[in-house]
């Protein structure tokens, strides 16, 4: 594959994830998640696209350079578990936002965090540059854990001491 192909590639299947997750997330932003209660934490509606956009560019970048190093030996494993974590997000956005499930949802976005940060690691093996794009997006993900998990308990669907 040449390396136009792998950059066009990248950035179809990142922005394939970006489109299913705006859906989903469009559903839930115009439906139940807006009546729900919110912590003080929880950012404007607005900044959501903006930091998501930012996102996913970098993880388009990212991944490109990955496939750029396809005769590395942990190529194939870093695409997988790339892969895994754009599953997980979609995952994520159709429990949470597309039908509310926010305690099922939440036992998804620790799994996302693990195979954000498996998948920085593996990155990092081959290209730093790659491993430095994911860590702004792992930094997201797991603020939105915290996020998720202040959802549920502002729900009473867990009682914190």
């Amino acid at each position: 594959m040449t390396n136009l192909k792998k950059m066009l590639y990248s950035i179809l299947i990142v922005v394939s994830t970006a489109v299913l997750c705006s859906y989903f997330t469009g559903f839930g932003i115009n439906g139940w998640y807006h009546d729900i209660e919110k912590t003080p934490l929880t950012p404007p509606d607005s900044v959501f696209p903006v930091v998501w956009s930012i996102l996913y560019m970098m993880m388009a970048g990212a991944f490109y350079l990955v496939l750029k190093s396809s005769g590395h030996k942990e190529y194939k494993i870093a695409n997988t578990f790339f892969l895994s974590q754009l599953l997980l997000q979609i995952i994520w956005c159709f429990l949470f936002f597309y039908n509310g499930f926010i305690g099922l949802a939440f036992g998804i976005i620790l799994l996302l965090d693990f195979f954000v940060w498996k998948t920085m690691l593996l990155f990092r093996k081959i290209n730093q540059t790659a491993y430095y794009l994911l860590l702004p997006y792992f930094i997201w993900i797991c603020f939105a854990s915290v996020l998720n998990f202040s959802f549920i308990v502002s729900q009473g669907l867990i009682v914190v001491f």
